[in-house]
């Protein structure tokens, strides 16, 4: 949000409205640390929070931190102890970052923390700063640490409604919040019903009948192996024996003087980064291509429909997924890719990849540093079960059950954000109206 912007922001509201400077919201206080020297003033029982929690944190409130000091660490350092319902904002390196105290506690210096006064709602203002955030930011740029002054930040104009109006704002946009929060943990226990399941699908398989089998009540039906036990006619096979015997089907992308800087284009075809690759799925957020003929060159290591794609850097590394796309592409020197063998699923091998029998393995062969990497020769050898070709495509058939009820809940979900942006914008701007006496309108009732 740019100066005009954040002043069209201001312009745009409701002549009813009050715009004020964040310094008449309340009192505002900044913080402090206490002498890491001085063992007395830490381990204690005040909560003491940094920056970087924010950015881990799940919703809007604080409700422990991970470091705490004692009293004399607090009387003793420019800390403050600040009340339940402190906004606190940070304005130093990470800008912009919101969270209400749900119990007392203070902060490092990194933040400006305002404690309201009884004619202002935390909540409403956890929403009004969280849309100015990008002002924040736009004052704190062109500094070598971007941090915005005590000066400027109290001096930013937000709107002050009616306190009734403020709380039923902020109710509504909470019921929405509230909802997001209950799709993310639905998602979250349906991705660990997958994971269980497909460990039970990758160690015990499944019989004719499509059930998975009983090593208790069939022993029969399993044998050892270096894996431990698995079904009886499954191998144990080295990665490298899932694909084509051809030189280039088990290939990183190319080295060095081989694809140069200034080869890469602005159209053309594709080039892939590990960034583009996540669990399960291909997701190319990278806007870098070649050439044809440049890609012509680099046949060995040309992405086609049905390949299997590596990170082979990360934390953790070797995150797998199957490549749908009917589109030429080529991979780059930190990217592995499988052409898979005719008795071989590709969704099946990128699971098997991405479960924690491949995880076990990856982490044996990890070579420390910067960034987690492996390198191709180990992580060629890993050993991993290997299943009937029938077999494969049944495990598959039991994960894509979980795998659409994860995806609707995940379009849910960001539909609901979404919708949530669009209103932030027509309720903190005053666009659309509400109060306790009246509802909604009935476009936005329909989207609940």
């Amino acid at each position: 949000m740019s100066s005009n912007s954040h002043l069209a922001y201001l312009q745009e509201l409701p002549s009813t409205w009050l715009r004020i400077p964040i310094e008449s919201l309340g009192n505002i206080f900044a913080g402090g640390t206490p002498s890491r020297n001085e063992p007395s003033f830490w381990g204690g029982s005040i909560a003491w929070l940094t920056p970087g929690e924010l950015l881990e944190l799940e919703g809007k409130y604080i409700t422990d931190t991970r470091e705490h000091i004692t009293a004399s660490g607090l009387a003793n350092s420019a800390a403050k102890l600040l009340p339940q319902g402190t906004v606190l904002v940070t304005t130093r390196a990470t800008i912009g970052s919101i969270a209400i105290a749900s119990i007392p506690l203070c902060t490092n210096q990194g933040f400006k923390n305002i404690v309201l006064d009884e004619f202002n709602d935390s909540l409403f203002y956890y929403y009004v700063l969280s849309l100015i955030a990008p002002e924040m930011r736009r004052l704190a740029s062109g500094s070598t640490f971007a941090e915005i002054s005590k000066h400027d930040f109290v001096r930013i104009i937000v709107p002050q409604p009616d306190f009734t109006e403020q709380e039923y704002i902020a109710n509504v946009l909470d019921t929405i919040d509230l909802q997001i929060l209950h799709t993310e943990q639905l998602i979250a226990k349906l991705k660990l019903q997958r994971e269980g399941l497909l460990h039970d699908l990758l160690t015990r398989g499944l019989d004719e009948h499509g059930q998975l089998r009983d090593p208790a009540a069939h022993p029969e039906q399993f044998k050892d192996s270096v894996l431990g036990k698995i079904p009886k006619d499954w191998d144990i096979q080295t990665l490298a024996s899932f694909a084509q015997d051809t030189s280039i089907a088990f290939v990183n992308g190319p080295f060095g003087s081989d694809l140069l800087a200034k080869e890469l284009r602005s159209e053309g075809v594709p080039v892939i980064y590990i960034r583009d690759i996540k669990v399960g799925a291909y997701e190319r957020t990278s806007k870098v291509f070649v050439s044809i003929q440049k890609a012509d060159s680099l046949s060995f290591c040309n992405v086609q429909y049905g390949d299997v794609l590596i990170a082979k850097v990360g934390d953790p590394p070797c995150v797998a997924t199957p490549y749908l796309l009917h589109e030429r592409a080529i991979i780059t020197q930190d990217v592995i890719r499988i052409r898979v063998k005719k008795d071989v699923n590709a969704h099946f091998l990128s699971n098997l990849l991405n479960s924690s029998l491949s995880k076990r393995a990856v982490e044996m062969i990890t070579i420390a540093g910067t960034r987690k990497r492996v390198s191709l020769t180990d992580f060629k050898n890993i050993l991993l079960p290997k299943p009937s070709y029938e077999e494969q495509i049944k495990i598959i058939q039991n994960l894509d059950i979980l795998d659409t009820n994860i995806h609707a809940e995940e379009a849910h979900r960001d539909k609901l954000k979404l919708y949530k942006q669009g209103l932030m914008q027509d309720l903190l701007t005053g666009r659309v109206r509400v109060s306790t006496e009246e509802s909604l309108p009935d476009a936005y009732q329909a989207t609940l």
